[in-house]
């Protein structure tokens, strides 16, 4: 019977993982830096992409803004990024679903997408969410910093 709790176990657990590395960890410091929430000045604007769930938190989500990719996303993680004002569109894309979505952003100004992974018998998709000032700050202030593609 424990041998077969084992070898089950071990089969759940391969069924969480990614196909994709998953973006490394930023810094402590970079960490704090970022969770200031300081509003850029320079007419452009700062964009935080979080997943605050760890549910499946070992299965990566590539993630690209405007056709670029930018990070593995993976439980319990945010990344920012600074965009220009205007159109601009986010893409989650895991080895079973991609799934896109429109958004637009004010200069000078701060904004929050939640990724929010979706487990069911057919593996893990990922919502994306839109969110408020409050939602998103408490999402961000809830993850560790990852580092993005250069």
């Amino acid at each position: 019977m424990k041998k077969l709790i084992l070898i089950s176990s071990i089969i759940l657990a391969g069924g969480c993982a990614t196909p994709f590395p998953l973006s490394q960890y930023a810094s402590d410091k970079e960490d704090i830096q970022a969770k200031e929430f300081q509003v850029p000045s320079n007419n452009t604007a700062n964009l935080y992409v979080y997943r605050d769930k760890s549910v499946g938190p070992f299965y990566g989500a590539k993630i690209f803004i405007d056709n670029k990719e930018i990070a593995t996303s993976h439980g319990k993680t945010y990344f920012v990024v600074n965009v220009s004002p205007g159109e601009h569109f986010i893409e989650s894309y895991t080895e079973e679903k991609s799934i896109k979505k429109n958004f637009s952003v004010l200069p000078n100004s701060n904004n929050y997408i939640k990724i929010d992974p979706n487990v069911d018998g057919f593996g893990v998709t990922m919502n994306i969410i839109i969110s408020d000032e409050k939602t998103g700050k408490s999402g961000v202030l809830q993850s560790k910093l990852i580092e993005i593609i250069k």
